[in-house]
């Protein structure tokens, strides 16, 4: 699981690797067009159920990835993701609730 950290305190959300490569893509090319834009995230957000982002040039992003393996993006994903954010309901993502890790007693 990657994260997404949001405004000047770093505030992150979960997200697995390969929809966070495809977020990345989709929210660089927004913002680089200087195009604000909503995210909501559904799902085990920190704040609760969902939570709606507003992503704008000024406002803090980083991308942290679990893996360094990039893949390949799926451009109809990319395409469905950048056309959402035009709408006016902004860009919809589901968070995967992340599994515990388990220690094995030795």
């Amino acid at each position: 699981m990657g994260r997404l950290a949001y405004g000047i305190d770093g505030h992150h959300y979960e997200i697995d690797d390969t929809t966070l490569r495809h977020l990345r893509a989709a929210i660089i090319a927004k913002l680089r067009r200087r195009e604000p834009f909503a995210l909501t995230l559904h799902g085990p957000t920190p704040e609760g159920i969902a939570e709606t982002l507003w992503l704008q040039p000024s406002i803090p992003l980083r991308f942290v990835f679990e893996t360094a393996d990039s893949g390949e993006l799926d451009r109809d994903r990319l395409e469905r993701l950048v056309a959402a954010a035009n709408s006016a309901g902004g860009m919809h993502v589901e968070l995967e609730v992340a599994q515990p890790s388990l220690a094995l007693a030795g």
